[in-house]
Parts: C-alpha cells; structure tokens; sequence
C-alpha cells in the first residue's frame, strides 16, 4: 500500500486503464457480459484474469501469456497463495500443533515426487500447447519477480476498501487515478494499522 502514490503505481494503472479501449463493446445502459462466457464464445481473443479460472475455459485451444512491461523492466508475477485460518481461541502452542499437522497431511512425501513437476500436471489436461506450463506458469512462479499478493491477508481491505471504494469507481469513470488516491489512502492505512494491532495483541498472548 505504501507505493500506491508511487508514479511507478500510477503510470502502471494508467497504462492497465488504457488497455480498456480494446475491451468487447457495450451498449449504452446494458449489463456487462461475464468476459469468461465471451472467451468461450470466440468473441474475445484476449481473457485478462487469474489462472484459477482454467477449469471454465471451454475454447478449443487457448494459452496463457503474461503482459509486457511498458518500461522494459522485468517481468513481474503475483502470487496469491492459499491462506488457512486457525480460530485466535487457540493459544499460540495449540496453533502450532495444529500447523503441524497440518504441514505433515498437505506436504508431498519426501522422494516420492517433485513438487516442481507435479503442479504442471494440474495444467496440461486444460491447455493443448504446454509451453503454457512449461514456460509462461513457469516464469510466474518461480520468475526473478514474483511479488506476494499480501493485501489479501487484511481483513475488509481488498473487497471493501480497495474495490468498491477505489477501482469500481475509477472503472466507471466516477473519479479519476489521482482522486482515488487521495480519497482512500488515509482509510488504507486505517485498515493496515489495526490489523497489525491486532497482530500484535495475538503475539502477545
């Protein structure tokens, strides 16, 4: 959040912004269509959103590409790990143990299979051409720039405070890059500040 008045964050959403102009078009007063039934259909060559949405992809062929820089700078990928919540009722011992065992049910077994290779298994049976995996999946997750997603992790700052209040509205053109800023960086940090207060009455116990 803190490089969100960065001119490196504003040029790079002003860039995504402008991407929309290739967007399907939409009649006036008329509900958006679901891109991913547009994809489907053939009347969109291109499907910007996250890899999860594979299994609803239903084209004869498609692949996954990542988009270049506009400043020639490294390509970069963000990683949106899973996130499993264990209950603050338990005390930081009992949490552990259950982190544990946890750990030993999820991890794969040690020389029976590489992890490295068995996520692209989860791939080819969605994409006939496997560079999709091979290269472009493999660049994002193990690429020199891949960039936790961490703003997942705090609690109403995603959907509530950065959707709704700052991309819906700047999407519909209700107010401006700049304006977006200005209005709900205060409340960001707002957010940011009490769960790390949080945060630090849970270490505490």
């Amino acid at each position: 959040m803190n490089e969100m008045n960065s001119e490196e964050f504003r040029s790079a959403l002003t860039w995504a912004d402008e991407m929309r102009q290739y967007s399907k078009p939409q009649s006036e007063g008329t509900i958006a269509t679901d891109p991913v039934a547009d994809f489907n259909r053939g009347e969109a060559a291109l499907l910007v959103a996250l890899e999860n949405v594979k299994s609803e992809l239903t084209a004869d062929n498609w692949g996954i590409v990542m988009f270049p820089c506009p400043d020639g700078k490294e390509l970069i990928a963000t990683d949106m790990a899973s996130v499993y919540i264990i209950p603050s009722s338990f005390s930081n011992d009992e949490a552990n143990s259950i982190a544990r065992v946890f750990d030993m049910i999820t991890e794969q077994v040690p020389g029976y299979c590489d992890p490295e290779d068995v996520w692209r298994e989860a791939y080819y049976e969605f994409v006939k051409d496997g560079r999709s995996a091979d290269e472009t999946l493999q660049w994002m997750r193990y690429g020199k720039n891949v960039k936790p997603c961490e703003e997942f992790y705090v609690m109403d700052l995603y959907d509530t405070n950065i959707v709704e209040r700052f991309l819906q509205p700047l999407v519909a053109r209700k107010i401006t890059l700049a304006e977006g800023i200005q209005a709900n960086m205060e409340r960001w940090n707002e957010v940011i500040e009490n769960q790390n207060n949080a945060m630090n009455v849970l270490k505490a116990k």
